[in-house]
């Protein structure tokens, strides 16, 4: 489903996109995570492993007590959005995540899934 759509659907959602980007990426990745670490190492690895670069991939954080931060901190060179706040449940966290998109087109991947290979985002 497009972003145009959600946001059709969700009248309270807005978005941050902005319109003064030089260049706008294809997706935007949203994953969110509560006190996952573990397998969310796996699912950053599918995600930087991908060989398209025109996405963006943004991780939302629901105020995880676990090694997250080290386990993100490993992978910041990726450019990775990374925001924690509490929140009222993954559906919660990931309208949070999809209003920080800039990408007209949105995935969801949660901390515990896996890309099937390295050309999902390209195909």
């Amino acid at each position: 489903m497009s972003k145009k759509n959600i946001l059709k659907h969700l009248e309270s959602l807005t978005t941050s996109y902005s319109s003064n980007r030089e260049e706008t990426p294809a997706i935007t990745i949203v994953t969110t995570v509560y006190n996952n670490a573990f397998l969310l190492e796996q699912t950053l690895q599918s995600v930087i492993n991908q060989n398209s670069n025109s996405f963006e991939y943004i991780i939302k954080d629901a105020c995880s007590n676990d090694d997250f931060e080290q386990v993100v901190r490993k992978y910041q060179q990726y450019n990775i959005k990374v925001f924690s706040e509490k929140d009222r449940g993954i559906y919660f966290g990931m309208d949070q995540g999809i209003r920080r998109a800039s990408a007209e087109y949105v995935q969801i991947l949660n901390s515990d899934d896996l890309f099937f290979d390295n050309q999902v985002v390209s195909n």
